[in-house]
């Protein structure tokens, strides 16, 4: 038995052990599932120079352990200030010592589209990695029949996804659609012998269709092996450039000046830095009541997570996800001063237009815009009136 047979025979066992524990319904109430995706494909189009897939992997059956002092967040925060124009993240823990958790951590600081990488045989596994933040997923032709690649493919549209399909030769061409799949991966690599010849890429992009995006995969590790791609970018359909540190530098976009803005309240340039909108899901829990009373009633949101960043408090214009319908709103995290002292901080969300009983249900949150700081107001009735103006901002903020 070569490896690559060895490989999926051990998923196949993670795989039902994974469907004993969780159901399509379970992925899709975690607050990643809902969170906008970040499209590596546009990104591919749009660039000028040579599109990088950064990856993150501790080991592989080849060469073992290759990092002993592994960090997975901070090599993702060296590769998101560097300009990578993706993140490939390996989650299979046998063979590669990844996890699913290195995928969602990295997802609470990402500034690019993030790869799972693994060997997916399921669908199961598709929406585990829409649970965790993945934006994109690798499906290897060379493991998948003509139906798995179809139906792999389809599960991943409906989770949002985008598919970066791998093939090593050009036997599996008649295993693909290539209008379906259109992001294809050429592996330098054998996954029978781990042997890498960069020529594959070179011999197997002459017979794919022009309109096919082309990744190539492994054996990239020199200033040569760049010169190479750079002899054939007109095939490949990119321009390569050499980037400078400076630039790098200069344009480092990092988690911590995510946080910062985050702490800020400065939602706009969160949402610039992090390329989406950023959003918090949580489950509806009773509280006071007392916004029904002066008609603008709330929903109390507990996070789904408890170390979720949450931003400055104040009053923010929002969107509401709620069982596949998207609503406007205004959102209000404090302390409440005008209704008593001492109180803790809640997050509570006016749902415009809405009138549903919510309680013990799931919403996510967009961040939009932030109005206002919090406000002590003497009476019931002024806070009211500024609600109203609130509202009124709300809407043309979200307009």
């Amino acid at each position: 038995m070569n490896i690559l047979n060895e490989i999926v025979g051990i998923k196949k066992e993670e795989v039902k052990k994974l469907r004993q524990k969780y159901n399509t319904g379970d992925f899709m109430s975690k607050e990643l599932y809902h969170s906008p995706t970040i499209s590596f494909i546009q990104r591919f189009n749009a660039s000028q120079n040579i599109s990088v897939i950064a990856e993150i992997k501790k080991a592989s059956p080849s060469k073992g352990i290759i990092r002993e002092d592994f960090n997975h967040l901070k090599i993702a925060e060296d590769y998101f200030a560097a300009g990578a124009d993706a993140v490939s993240v390996l989650t299979d823990e046998k063979f590669f010592h990844g996890s699913i958790n290195y995928l969602k951590d990295i997802a609470a600081i990402k500034t690019a589209p993030l790869l799972r990488k693994d060997f997916i045989i399921d669908e199961v596994q598709v929406f585990e990695a829409k649970a965790n933040g993945a934006d994109i997923i690798l499906l290897i032709s060379e493991i998948l029949s003509a139906d798995q690649i179809k139906e792999l493919t389809l599960a991943a549209k409906e989770a949002g996804l985008e598919v970066l399909l791998e093939l090593h030769n050009r036997n599996q061409f008649d295993k693909i659609d290539f209008s379906a799949n259109n992001l294809i991966g050429i592996n330098n690599r054998s996954l029978s012998t781990f042997k890498v010849d960069l020529t594959i890429t070179k011999e197997i992009a002459k017979y794919l269709p022009k309109e096919v995006f082309i990744v190539s995969e492994s054996g990239i590790t020199t200033k040569k092996d760049i010169d190479y791609l750079k002899e054939n970018e007109d095939r490949f359909g990119f321009k390569v450039e050499e980037i400078s540190r400076q630039d790098i530098e200069d344009n480092a976009i990092s988690s911590t000046r995510i946080r910062k803005a985050l702490f800020d309240g400065d939602i706009e340039t969160a949402n610039e830095l992090l390329g989406y909108e950023f959003s918090i899901t949580g489950k509806v829990v009773k509280g006071k009541q007392i916004g029904r009373t002066i008609g603008y009633p709330t929903a109390n949101l507990k996070l789904t997570d408890k170390h979720k960043l949450i931003p400055k408090q104040g009053i923010y214009a929002v969107r509401i996800f709620h069982k596949y319908e998207y609503y406007g709103g205004m959102l209000s995290i404090g302390v409440r001063p005008t209704i008593g002292k001492n109180l803790k901080q809640t997050i509570e969300v006016n749902i415009f237009d809405f009138d549903e009983f919510i309680y013990g249900e799931h919403i996510t949150i967009y961040f939009v815009e932030r109005i206002r700081n919090e406000h002590h107001f003497e009476e019931l009735n002024q806070l009211k009136n500024q609600l109203t103006l609130d509202k009124v901002n709300s809407i043309q903020i979200l307009a």
